[in-house]
């Protein structure tokens, strides 16, 4: 019964049979763009989703590759200077810049340590903007803006006194790096604290002294990787 009744107004001319079906089919309609709306909306999600987890991946990677490139790096400077044993005539005086590493801290950061304490770069604090990636390029490069900054306050440092005294001071690394773009960028600090210290060799004494060998080797230690470029707020990160 009652499906004759809805074939019969589905079949009426009268204009209330034509509203209702106009009426079924804006609302069939509008569900059907709720729910493609709501379909894209999740696939865009998933997609974020996917591209900042990538994001962390990668910048995580590359916080990591820099803080243990450069925690096993120590950066030395030896001074060697001789003479003539028997008339004590100075016979040579040579600076020398040598790491165990071959890779990024033997490369780049001996020079820029270098340059710093020969002050050949001025003040004490060095800026480098570096573009970290993976050997294959499959992955997008990360930004990272290093730091180095001279420790002045006192608490580590050498004090040559074969070369009058001079103060040697070990050098902080602050590491901020940044991948991606947008609300799925993901940004990390690394912060590494740099020590110093030195010894000196005395080959022969008095008149039979015949070289004086001072070397002042520079390490780092890091500390946790960290969300942001806050250093202050800590990540879990390790």
């Amino acid at each position: 019964m009652a499906g004759r009744k809805i074939r019969k107004k589905l079949n009426s001319t009268h204009g209330t049979s034509i509203f209702f079906g106009i009426l079924f089919f804006m609302i069939a309609s509008i569900l059907s763009i709720v729910m493609l709306n709501g379909a894209v909306t999740a696939v865009k999600r998933v997609q974020s989703d996917k591209q900042a987890e990538q994001n962390y991946l990668t910048c995580s990677s590359a916080a990591k590759l820099l803080r243990n490139e450069i925690e096993k790096t120590a950066i030395i400077r030896k001074r060697t200077q001789t003479w003539r044993e028997y008339d004590q005539t100075p016979n040579g005086d040579t600076i020398e810049w040598n790491s165990d590493s071959q890779t990024f801290g033997g490369i780049y950061l001996k020079d820029w340590i270098q340059n710093m304490t020969e002050d050949v770069t001025a003040g004490d604090t060095m800026t480098q903007t570096l573009q970290v990636c993976d050997s294959d390029g499959q992955l997008q490069n990360v930004t990272a803006d290093l730091k180095i900054t001279k420790d002045s306050s006192g608490e580590n440092k050498f004090v040559d006194s074969e070369d009058r005294n001079r103060t040697y001071y070990s050098y902080d690394i602050s590491i901020n790096l940044s991948a991606g773009e947008g609300v799925d960028s993901c940004k990390m600090n690394v912060k590494l604290n740099g020590t110093v210290e030195g010894n000196t060799k005395r080959n022969g004494s008095g008149t039979g002294l015949t070289a004086v060998i001072t070397e002042v080797k520079y390490t780092w230690k890091a500390e946790r990787i960290m969300f942001g470029t806050d250093p202050d707020i800590k990540g879990v990160v390790q």
